[in-house]
């Protein structure tokens, strides 16, 4: 990691301020240094690099490697440059390497060796590894000379030229003439894009806040409803019993049995107490132990009143009236809305 960071700080630094000649040192007298003959060519000249290696005894650098990591990328070749050829010569602790390159496209291209290896030659001892430089490469298209008829500008030899008078002719091989100056100048005059660097998370920032408030705006248009409180669905429940008829229809007891089944169920839903499952002594009892009870003494009193008296129509088969019934749902709609 430390590796990439440093690489990426030297390419930045490369591309604003190009160098043609580095120097890195190790202690213990390992020593590279890079140059260039020119850092500004055209697609038909070649370029040398040169490599002077100083390492103690006993140490050598492996020509044939720092050739494969300067126009390669891992296994995958360059494809901007080609090495025409290179050759090493040694004297004392200095290795002198120096590599013939042919552009293949123009454009600015960046070189480097990459890692500089210093390999000894007793196997106990670990291999020295230098960082390289990095060489910034200014490639052009060539300036030529372009007689008329201008059928040297076309894309392929020996196509027939359009049927152009002279001065067509004429000003169509000043334009081609003209094309690898402008070039030229563009490279030299280009800067590092540094307003990217502040467009780019500024558009990132911006995207991201308004995919926020598009989510934002859909889950507050599409909030589903709150569910129906206690109160609302025995509200509901009584008012359906009422309607239903059951005492028109003679079903008296089974009238009171449903209503104290809804005044149960208000309790289990309204206050987390399991009245549903409880008989109606163990509820009783239950309301009587409980030291903060949500009923005060007189609701609490008429509501066992209320369930017993439905216990003995279910288990007694006490009669009930409709008088009965009338009053002991217009208690249950009074206790619902006080409590």
């Amino acid at each position: 990691m430390t590796r990439l960071l440093i690489i990426f700080f030297v390419t930045i630094t490369t591309m604003v301020s190009a160098e043609q000649q580095w120097q890195r040192s190790l202690p213990g007298g390992f020593e590279a240094k890079g140059s260039l003959t020119t850092d500004i060519i055209t697609l038909t000249d070649t370029i040398e690099v040169t490599l002077v290696l100083t390492a103690p005894q006993g140490y050598h650098p492996n020509p044939d490697a720092l050739a494969r990591n300067l126009v390669e990328d891992g296994e995958i070749p360059n494809p901007n440059i080609k090495i025409v050829s290179h050759q090493a010569s040694t004297e004392g602790s200095k290795t002198t390497i120096t590599f013939t390159l042919s552009p293949l496209k123009s454009g600015r291209h960046l070189l480097s060796f990459r890692d500089i290896t210093f390999k000894s030659e007793e196997h106990a001892k670990n291999p020295v590894t230098l960082l390289s430089g990095i060489f910034s490469i200014d490639v052009t298209a060539p300036n030529t000379t372009i007689p008329l008829p201008v059928a040297a500008v076309l894309p392929l030899e020996n196509r027939p030229i359009l049927d152009l008078d002279a001065a067509n002719q004429q000003e169509l091989a000043n334009d081609a003439m003209m094309a690898p100056e402008h070039n030229r100048s563009v490279l030299l005059n280009r800067s590092f894009p540094w307003h990217y660097l502040l467009l780019y998370p500024l558009a990132i920032i911006i995207i991201y806040g308004a995919c926020r408030l598009v989510v934002t705006t859909f889950q507050w248009l599409w909030k589903p409803a709150p569910p129906p409180s206690a109160t609302e669905v025995a509200t509901q429940a009584l008012k359906h019993l009422e309607t239903s008829d059951r005492v028109a229809k003679g079903d008296v007891d089974g009238f009171l049995i449903e209503l104290t089944e809804v005044i149960r169920r208000y309790v289990e839903n309204a206050y987390h107490i399991a009245a549903t499952d409880m008989t109606t002594e163990e509820f009783i009892q239950h309301l009587a132990k409980t030291k903060e009870s949500p009923f005060d003494a007189e609701t609490r009193e008429k509501l066992v009143q209320l369930l017993a008296y439905a216990d003995q129509v279910k288990f007694a088969q006490q009669p009930a009236t409709p008088e009965t019934c009338a009053t002991a749902l217009d208690y249950a709609r009074q206790f619902i809305l006080r409590t």
